[in-house]
């Protein structure tokens, strides 16, 4: 059987839902596509965050849980409580060997980040010591560090191996909103109101900055060797940036009518549907896929998304994700289909001639039961003969 890349796209909801579509090319308009594929009340709130890896799929509210879903069987996995707090954010880590995600890590308003192990869902530690609301939080490629940014004005380097505290650094111009590694991990990046800035791992410079018009709401790093980052604003534009020379490569201004809420590169698989592809979504409950590849150099408003559509609800966050589907042709559907009907009609009969065995043994102990009865009545009856006077 052949294997294809399945893209889904998923989008959290203010109004507690959390919605995906399968985000494909379709051959016979050679156009792309988002379909709805699930509608799901996920909280009993907003939905605040969301992080996908593979075919599983984490959510965080403001009940203060993590909901944890397969996306590929269509499965709730459950939810997971630890938190005191509405869950802010949430990142998984998955290493280059691995097939699946090993590990979580979600930030919270009761000020503390939740280790936790993927698969056993494990509560494994609990990182103490922001004074405020975990805003962002981001893990180094290597899993061995972590970044968290809170409303304390902080940011913290965390020692994944250890779980203690390896640096801190706290911020003069006010609390960052937004933390995330370069592809690379050799740098890191914040967005604090109108700026962004990449700045060394190693000695924590800064080595470039990024100015907008408007406060930055989401970003996102890139494997594309122009565009290595992208940014969204609350006015709806949407900005590119060469993390090598720190230039703009591209604007879309007014990309979407309202403030941008969420942003996501669909995959950085160079083979898969997907590829130099980032999606994002705004308050209005409008989700576009753009094309790196169509934007570069744009200036105006005329570029033009893949594809989008309307969730009719207000979009808080999005989260994109790829895996293997299994491929089935028209005449293995056949085979299976035949298989499974076999199958039945052998299980049919076999319970049929489960049935008719227990008819006869019941049917033989009760002649057995008969015989007895009679046997009894009639000594019961030479018993009374041989009393009377």
């Amino acid at each position: 059987m052949a294997s294809e890349k399945k893209v889904m796209l998923s989008a959290g909801c203010y109004e507690r839902f959390v919605l995906g579509y399968d985000f494909f090319k379709s051959g016979e308009e050679d156009e792309y596509k988002l379909q709805k594929n699930f509608s799901v009340a996920a909280h009993q709130g907003p939905v605040k965050c969301m992080a996908a890896s593979g075919d599983l799929m984490v959510t965080g509210g403001n009940d203060d849980a993590l909901r944890i879903f397969n996306l590929r069987s269509g499965k709730d996995l459950g939810h997971l409580v630890q938190h005191q707090g509405s869950v802010t954010c949430v990142e998984f880590y998955k290493n280059e060997e691995s097939a699946a995600p090993t590990h979580l890590l979600s930030g919270s308003e009761d000020r503390n980040i939740c280790v936790w192990r993927v698969g056993g869902w494990a509560h494994v530690k609990t990182l103490t010591g922001h004074k405020g609301v975990i805003n962002d939080l981001a893990i180094h490629p290597s899993g061995n560090l972590a970044l968290s940014v809170s409303r304390d004005s902080s940011m913290r380097m965390w020692d994944l191996g250890t779980a203690k505290l390896a640096a801190r650094m706290h911020f003069k111009a006010g609390a960052a909103d937004l933390v995330q590694f370069t592809k690379d991990g050799d740098e890191y990046i914040l967005g604090a109101d109108k700026k962004v800035t990449m700045n060394s791992v190693e000695g924590c410079e800064e080595m470039a900055h990024f100015t907008h018009e408007k406060r930055v709401t989401c970003m996102a790093t890139t494997s594309h060797q122009d565009h290595g980052l992208i940014t969204a604003t609350e006015n709806g534009s949407i900005y590119g940036w060469d993390t090598d020379s720190g230039e703009e490569t591209f604007v879309i201004k007014q990309a979407h009518a309202s403030r941008i809420r969420g942003l996501t590169v669909l995959s950085t698989d160079e083979a898969s549907t997907g590829a130099h592809m980032f999606a994002t979504g705004s308050s209005d409950g409008v989700v576009k896929v753009w094309d790196l590849r169509r934007v570069s150099g744009s200036e105006d408003t005329k570029v033009e998304p893949l594809c989008e559509t309307n969730t009719t609800a207000r979009v808080t966050c999005l989260a994109a994700t790829t895996w293997e589907e299994t491929k089935i042709s028209k005449g293995e559907r056949r085979k299976e289909k035949k298989r499974a009907q076999e199958e039945a009609e052998e299980e049919a009969e076999e319970l049929e001639a489960e049935q008719t065995r227990k008819t006869k043994k019941g049917g033989g102990n009760a002649g057995k039961q008969k015989d007895g009865g009679n046997k009894a009545a009639e000594k019961s009856k030479k018993k009374a003969k041989t009393t009377q006077p």
